[in-house]
């Protein structure tokens, strides 16, 4: 990634840094050590910018399209998505923004998934354009993520058995179309 775009990795590394993006994610410092938010942040970008090409293994598609989107994305928008879209989170939600039942006392036994990361973070970070638009952007994202939990869709999309590649499948799309502002 270095070799591709290396001014582009050190803004991953940086956006990687922000503590409410790791308070949201609920990165521990033993997975920081581990990179895991570096990790987190690469796969927003793949997400925000590449739909899952249903052929690849996970890990695959993962890494042709970060060496893709180091070449392609223009790092200045990206930035400004992925920063408006931890700041209307976490001040809406909290650290518990990616649980399911977002910033309720029923959301305090949950954890942090891929699933969240894939349809709510993503979802938001595809349509964040449109959704600063909006005459009052917190409260339809308030009003997205309250009313996400409770699909029929969204227990599908961590069903047991359920491979990453069948996951991404489900989650990148239908947090995209959920949090398109209608009209948009």
């Amino acid at each position: 990634m270095v070799m591709v775009n290396a001014d582009f990795v050190k803004g991953i590394k940086r956006l990687a840094a922000n503590t409410k993006f790791a308070e949201i994610c609920s990165i521990k410092p033993q997975s920081s050590q581990r990179q895991k938010d570096v990790e987190y942040v690469s796969r927003l970008l793949v997400h925000a910018y590449y739909d899952y090409d249903n052929e690849s293994d996970v890990e695959e598609f993962l890494d042709a399209r970060i060496i893709d989107a180091l070449k392609e994305v223009d790092f200045k928008e990206f930035e400004e998505r992925f920063e408006f879209t931890v700041s209307i989170l976490y001040e809406l939600f909290g650290a518990k923004a990616l649980f399911p039942n977002a910033g309720t006392v029923a959301s305090q036994g949950e954890r942090f998934s891929l699933r969240s990361l894939e349809t709510v973070f993503v979802g938001i970070l595809r349509n964040a354009g449109s959704i600063e638009k909006l005459q009052d952007p917190g409260a339809f994202i308030k009003e997205k993520v309250l009313t996400f939990w409770k699909q029929p869709e969204v227990e599908s999309m961590s069903a047991s058995g359920l491979r990453g590649t069948q996951r991404l499948q489900r989650t990148i799309p239908f947090g995209a179309m959920w949090f398109k502002p209608s009209g948009n």
